[in-house]
Parts: structure tokens; sequence; C-alpha cells
């Protein structure tokens, strides 16, 4: 941030990637999806390759229709009915102006696919959505902000296929 005759310019810094999936984030995924009466298999047990949909996002800040196809044909060649694809992105720490705490937003853009005729069809679908976590440092507020993100949008896919299923 730089102050020049009275005026402040806040700069951001080079954009750095770093992909992992959370163990807590797949957690709270899985509780809210649970609760609703639907089954999870986890990524590694569908034999889906996560390490592509890092390169993709990575290199192209975006997931790649090969990697989209092959983890179809792979969820459809295991049997199952839904795959869904997220994708949280974590900003940059700041402090919130009423509480003076660190802040942190994420954003998540997520979709459910339906695998069970010849193409697959996408019947469920949110963002990009901003969602913020607070707290006493960064590491607090980007777990709560992962977790926020992560409860929400999924309550929010469940509400898409319930009303879907209702038809």
């Amino acid at each position: 941030m730089t102050a020049t005759e009275g005026s402040v310019e806040k700069t951001s810094e080079k954009i750095k990637y770093r992909s992992y999936i959370p163990e807590e984030i797949e957690a709270k995924v899985t509780e809210v999806l649970n609760k609703a009466d639907f089954s999870v298999v986890p990524s590694f047990e569908a034999g889906l390759n996560s390490e592509s949909y890092k390169k993709d996002y990575i290199t192209a800040n975006n997931i790649s229709d090969i990697t989209k196809k092959a983890a179809v044909d792979k969820a459809k060649e295991k049997g199952l009915n839904y795959l869904a694809i997220g994708v949280l992105d974590v900003g940059r720490e700041d402090v919130d102006a009423a509480t003076g705490s660190k802040k942190v937003y994420v954003s998540f853009t997520g979709y459910v696919l339906d695998l069970k005729g010849k193409f697959s069809k996408r019947v469920a679908s949110i963002g990009p959505v901003q969602y913020s976590g607070l707290g006493e440092n960064p590491t607090v507020a980007k777990i709560n902000a992962l977790n926020n993100a992560a409860t929400a949008a999924s309550k929010d896919l469940v509400d898409q296929l319930r009303v879907k299923q209702a038809l």
C-alpha cells in the first residue's frame, strides 16, 4: 500500500496458488450431504485423480474439459449416479473494520452432475459466491472461511437437488 498526496493506493501481491484437499472441508461437505440423506463416496475410492484438478487450476485458473471428462468417465465406470465438483479460492487476509480481527474471503464455484444417462447433466450449480471468516490470526480466519463456504455451498446444492427430486 502506498500513500501519495492524500490518496491511498492498494496494490495486490503476485498471485500464488497452493492447491490441497483439506480433510476439514471434505468432512464439512460430507456432514451436510449425509444429513440430507446423500451417501458420499470419497474421491480416492472413486478413483478420481485430484492431481489433474490441481495442475489445471494452477496453470489455467480453471479445470480443463479433459480433466472433467476423465472424472465423469471414472465415476460412471464405478457406478456412481452423481459427481460433485467444487473449487474454493482463498483470498488474502485483511482486517475486519468492525472487530479488528483477521478476515479472509473464500470464493466458491461448484456443481453437481447427474451421471445416469448417456451424457452427464448439470443438475445443481452455485457460484461464484463469496464467503468470509474471522479469526484471531490469518490461519483461523482461513479455516473459518473455508468451513463457512463448504457448509453454505453444500446446503445450497442440496436444496437445488431436493427441488429437482420433487419435480
